[in-house]
């Protein structure tokens, strides 16, 4: 008789679900049974174990419902018919089709029958068809049965309507093997869908699309799920060929990074919609969209009471007292003398690298207290802290370095959002296009580009959060009058953006960025000096997977690294 350890077996019942839902049948199911021959030892492992070939469910109702309890089930049985070797039970879920609305609300629930404790639990949307879960595995086998039921249920929190027309085709499969096995090691495929920067395409591409066109453009919108493909600007052929955003009045793209989310915040009614959220120092962000495998997100609420500056007047250049800023944001060089520009004070309060600085220095990423400008010729405040609204480690473990653009136009040539996304990418016009005059007086050189941690949002990021079948407007006063461009964008507030800009008056030297207000000129240059609110902007990891969740406010994906 060969080695024990070599002995392996499958023991597959196969089970396939139809489902109702709202009275609309899903796909009728059919038998699988898997045999594999056994050669490990002269005996078939049938002789060692009794288990289930399968048990069949017939058409039910799956209708949406609070907990397992109310879903379809089957149940599998096992056991060894004497105690010659030690075997291990495992169940799997193969899932042969099912369709992204279903996946997003579909959960299971595998119980002990011996004990009713839930040994397994989980939902279908980071999966695939092709994709295999691991539901429940090294479970020891004796000669008393050995019984389990699996639930598949219809989430009511997360139903859908679109879910009536959609399907699932599953397989219940059980194995059994002589030696434990992990939950990566054994017959477990990866699943398509295994970061959270592919599962937000993956909801763009499986839903239907609409067009709609601004500036002659036209863009491919995914209005169910609220995603739109911004096509780099206007500048790709193909409908599909830029990068998947987030858009319109409030899609569902709240996440939570680390830990499990606990609903649990205080939040103040001003227009600016401060919150702050309490649970382990951890707070909410938004995803801006993903990008090239990348999620990139915005903070949801800003990360101080306290109006910051974006770069106070260092030496009362670019104006001093009446003007004030340099709009450069990472570090550079003086081109008088060749000294380090360390960049702008927000910069190097967001980012690390900072700490043995006076003012700013890096309170944000390190959940400090300290000192922060907070506007003109160098004014300060003190003993700002950022213990609640700061970078947690889980949050910073998952923030990934990035390259972010500050190429800026005339804002007088057009403010289409197509117009801003080039720009922003542009390296022949930077922040200080001007030679003279006392709003120009700066010395430090420009840069088209900054690699580091954590930024701001760029101008095309407001227009594209933007129903854009509703609102083709350009990005300034127009907007702010029309209510279908208002009231259908989720990126809301007072802030100042990562881009400089320029304007034909005084203000258009070197000092000026754009600022963003939803109530009045929706987008509009800033002296850098001013204070205002400040809703940082990251980059995650690609490895970083969605572990639960729905991405509303109340429930939002919770994000860790895979």
């Amino acid at each position: 008789m060969k080695n024990k350890s070599k002995l392996i077996g499958y023991l597959i019942g196969g089970i396939l679900f139809v489902i109702f839902i709202a009275g609309v049948s899903y796909a009728m199911y059919r038998k699988t049974l898997y045999n594999v021959d056994v050669d490990a030892i002269a005996k078939n492992l049938d002789e060692y174990i009794i288990y289930s070939k399968g048990v069949n469910i017939s058409s039910g109702t799956l209708m949406p419902v609070s907990n397992y309890t109310g879903g379809t089930s089957a149940t599998v049985t096992f056991y060894k018919k004497d105690n010659t070797y030690d075997i291990y039970g495992h169940i799997y879920l193969d899932i042969n089709s099912i369709t992204v609305p279903l996946s997003r609300e579909l959960r299971y629930t595998v119980i002990d029958n011996s004990t009713s404790n839930i040994i397994s639990e989980g939902s279908f949307y980071t999966y695939m068809s092709g994709d295999s879960i691991l539901t429940a595995y090294n479970i020891p086998l004796s000669t008393s049965v050995s019984t389990y039921t699996i639930y598949i249920w219809l989430d009511e929190e997360l139903y859908d309507l679109e879910t009536a027309s959609s399907s699932f085709d599953i397989d219940i499969r059980c194995y059994a093997t002589m030696n434990t096995i992990t939950s990566d090691t054994i017959n477990v495929k990866v699943p398509s869908v295994n970061t959270a920067a592919n599962f937000v395409n993956y909801l763009y591409d499986s839903h239907s699309k609409s067009t709609a066109t601004v500036n002659n453009i036209t863009y491919n919108l995914a209005s169910l799920v609220g995603l739109m493909n911004d096509r780099l600007g206007g500048t790709t052929t193909s409908l599909d060929g830029g990068d998947i955003r987030y858009y319109g009045a409030n899609p569902n793209n709240y996440v939570w990074l680390g830990d499990t989310y606990t609903s649990q915040f205080t939040s103040d009614s001003s227009s600016y919609k401060y919150k702050t959220w309490q649970v382990d120092n951890k707070k909410l962000w938004r995803i801006i969209g993903s990008f090239g495998g990348r999620l990139r997100l915005i903070s949801d609420a800003p990360i101080s009471t306290t109006q910051l500056s974006w770069d106070t007047s260092a030496n009362n250049t670019t104006g001093g007292n009446s003007g004030g800023g340099i709009n450069q944001w990472g570090e550079s060089t003086y081109s008088d003398t060749g000294a380090v520009y360390s960049g702008a004070d927000l910069m190097r309060l967001l980012n690390p690298g900072y700490e043995e600085e006076s003012i700013n220095n890096s309170l944000y990423w390190n959940k400090g207290t300290g000192t922060v400008y907070t506007g003109y010729s160098n004014a300060t405040t003190s003993n700002v802290s950022f213990a609640n609204t700061g970078l947690t480690n889980e949050e910073k473990n998952m923030i990934d370095n990035a390259t972010w653009y500050f190429g800026l136009y005339n804002s007088y040539v057009g403010n289409y959002v197509d117009l801003h996304y080039v720009a922003e990418r542009q390296s022949d016009l930077l922040g200080k296009p001007c030679t003279s005059g006392i709003y120009c007086n700066d010395t430090v050189v420009r840069t088209p580009t900054w690699s580091g941690k954590v930024g701001l949002v760029y101008p095309s990021d407001l227009g594209y959060a933007t129903d854009l079948s509703l609102c083709d407007s350009q990005l300034d006063s127009r907007y702010v009058s029309s209510s279908l461009c208002y009231r259908n964008v989720w990126i809301r507030g007072i802030f100042k953006t990562i881009s400089p800009s320029i304007n034909s008056s005084k203000w258009g030297g070197g000092s000026t960025v754009f600022e963003v207000s939803i109530s009045s000129n929706l987008l509009s240059y800033s002296n850098a000096a001013g204070s205002s609110y400040i809703y940082p902007s990251i980059y995650l990891k690609p490895n970083v997977v969605i572990t639960e969740g729905n991405g509303t406010e109340d429930n939002p994906y919770v994000l860790s690294l895979g």
